[in-house]
C-alpha cells in the first residue's frame, strides 16, 4: 500500500466525505475514489459505505485508521525531513510517467542530460498518480497518456502511436481463416492493457467491429 492512498484513507475518514477530501489532497474526485477503490482491493473489505450526504467508515475503515493514523503522520513528517537531507534528490529532475512508455521510449532520449551533468530519477506512476506528484511538488516532469484536465498544469503533447492488434501465428491464423472476425475473436482470450484505457474500443470502431462483444480475459501492462 502507498502512502498516498493511505493519505488519501485518512483525509476521506476524517472528513466523512469523498468532495472534501479531493480538495484538500488537491485531487479530483475520481482519483480519491480510485484511491480507495485500490486500498478496498488490497485489504479484501469495503472501507466506507456511500451515502447522499458523504460516506460512512464500516468497521474496517475504524481499525484502519486507528492504525495508522497517527503513524502516517509521523512517517510522512519523516519522509519530508529525508528527502530535504538527501543529497541525491537536491539537484536530479524527477520525472514520473508510465513504466513503458519510459523504458522504451525516454531512457534514450537522456544522453544529453547526462552528458550536460543532469542527474535524472524516474518514477512510475498512472495518470492520476502523475498528476498528483507534479501538483504536490515531488517530480517536475509528468509523462501520461491521459488527457490533463487540471489548469494548475500545462501539457505537451509529444508522440501519437499506432494501435495494433497482435496475436500468436495459429491464433492469426484461425482469425484470418474465419468468416466472421469479430466473433472469431470472442472465442479467444483478449489481453487488454486496462479496462479504463484499453484501446481496444478505439481499435474496433476504426476497423468498423462492434464492441459490445469483446471482454479481456486479462487485464494487464
Amino acid at each position: 500500500m502507498s502512502l498516498v492512498r493511505l493519505r488519501t484513507f485518512i483525509e476521506v475518514y476524517r472528513q466523512g466525505s469523498i468532495s472534501g477530501a479531493a480538495r484538500s489532497l488537491n485531487l479530483t474526485q475520481p482519483a480519491v475514489s480510485q484511491h480507495i477503490a485500490g486500498l478496498e482491493v488490497a485489504i479484501g473489505r469495503n472501507l466506507f459505505e456511500r451515502q447522499p450526504d458523504g460516506v460512512k467508515p464500516t468497521s474496517t475503515a475504524d481499525d484502519l485508521a486507528a492504525d495508522i493514523g497517527d503513524k502516517l503522520d509521523s512517517a510522512e513528517a519523516a519522509l519530508a525531513s529525508a528527502r530535504a537531507r538527501s543529497m541525491d534528490v537536491a539537484g536530479a529532475l524527477q520525472i514520473i510517467g508510465h513504466a513503458d512508455f519510459m523504458a522504451e521510449v525516454l531512457a534514450k532520449e537522456l544522453t544529453p542530460l547526462l552528458e550536460d551533468g543532469i542527474r535524472v530519477r524516474m518514477h512510475t506512476g498512472d495518470g492520476p498518480m502523475v498528476n498528483q506528484m507534479l501538483l504536490e511538488g515531488h517530480c517536475d516532469l509528468g509523462i501520461s497518456a491521459h488527457p490533463v484536465t487540471d489548469s494548475r498544469l500545462k501539457s505537451e503533447l509529444i508522440l501519437t502511436d499506432k494501435v495494433l492488434a497482435v496475436a500468436a501465428p495459429s491464433v492469426a491464423e484461425r482469425l484470418n481463416q474465419s468468416g466472421d472476425l469479430l466473433t472469431a475473436m470472442t472465442r479467444e482470450p483478449l489481453v487488454a492493457y486496462n479496462l479504463e484505457l484499453s484501446l481496444i474500443d478505439n481499435w474496433l470502431a476504426k476497423n468498423k467491429l462492434s464492441a459490445t462483444q469483446v471482454i479481456p480475459s486479462v487485464v494487464a501492462q
